[in-house]
C-alpha cells in the first residue's frame, strides 16, 4: 500500500547526485579506507563511507545540500572528535 511506501521514503533521504560532503581522508588504500570508516562509525560518525572517486579513494562523511551546511558540520566534528584533518568537497557538480 502507498502508506508504507511513503514511510520508507522518509527514512531514506533521497541522495542527490550533486551534494557536498566532508572529506575525512583522501588518497588511501581501500583497506585503510574501510578500517578508517569502521573507526569513524565507532566514534558515532555513522554517515562515513568509502567513496571511490576518479582520482582517489576517499573517506567521506554526510550528504549536505549546501556548502554552508557541510562547513558547519565539519566545524562541529573538528571540535568534538579527534578528527581534525577534514575538508569540504563538492560532488557531482
Amino acid at each position: 500500500s502507498q502508506v508504507s511506501d511513503v514511510k520508507s521514503q522518509q527514512t531514506t533521504p533521497t541522495i542527490s547526485s550533486h551534494y557536498w560532503a566532508i572529506v575525512m581522508a583522501s588518497h588511501v588504500t581501500e583497506s585503510n579506507a574501510r578500517a578508517f570508516v569502521h573507526q569513524l562509525h565507532k566514534s558515532g560518525l555513522t554517515d562515513a563511507r568509502v567513496y571511490e572517486g576518479s582520482e582517489s579513494i576517499k573517506v567521506l562523511y554526510g550528504y549536505f545540500s549546501s556548502q554552508k551546511e557541510a562547513y558547519e558540520k565539519m566545524k562541529f566534528i573538528n571540535k568534538t572528535t579527534e578528527f581534525k584533518e577534514a575538508w569540504v568537497i563538492e560532488i557531482g557538480k
